[in-house]
């Protein structure tokens, strides 16, 4: 799964790159994020290989599930988001945007999740809470705040959800 997904943001990278990940960096922010941010990541297969974890049908197809459906969620978020944007600038609040303002953290989310499940220790569950609450809500947050002042933002806002989807 760690590998489908890795070839997913290659090929995801390759037709729509993200102008966020061209932009200039320190030596001190790489080594965190590569010698940190993806220590924690890889902990994940980690913990599943080194402790011959054999998941039972039901949380293999749980976690594969999990793990395809994040994968959808993340790219169809990315990919609306960078045709959209690419012809009309503004608030998106169509496709996946109409049920959660941010369906490639929500793919994320689902997809460390799914190595969690399968990892099955604790630390695989404080590395998806940590992601979460110190890298993807923050951001969430800060971007809400930048496209408040959008036309529509109120209307938007109340029927869409952050980052759980809200079906009508």
């Amino acid at each position: 799964l760690h590998g489908v997904y890795g070839y997913t943001w290659l090929i995801k990278d390759l037709a729509f790159p993200n102008k966020a990940f061209e932009k200039r960096v320190t030596v001190g922010s790489l080594f965190a994020l590569y010698g940190g941010l993806n220590a924690f990541y890889w902990s994940l297969p980690w913990l599943f290989l080194s402790r011959h974890v054999e998941p039972s049908g039901p949380v293999l197809f749980a976690a594969v599930a999990m793990h395809s459906l994040g994968i959808a969620w993340m790219v169809a978020g990315d990919l609306q988001k960078n045709c959209t944007l690419r012809y009309r600038p503004g608030l998106i609040t169509e496709g996946v945007f109409a049920y959660c303002r941010n369906p490639n953290y929500l793919g994320e989310v689902m997809i460390y999740a799914s190595y969690a499940l399968l990892a099955a220790h604790w630390f695989g569950w404080l590395v998806i809470a940590l992601q979460f609450f110190l890298l993807f809500l923050p951001r969430m947050l800060a971007k809400d705040a930048s496209i408040s002042r959008h036309p529509g933002w109120a209307e938007y806002e109340r029927r869409s959800g952050l980052t759980i989807p809200r079906f009508i």
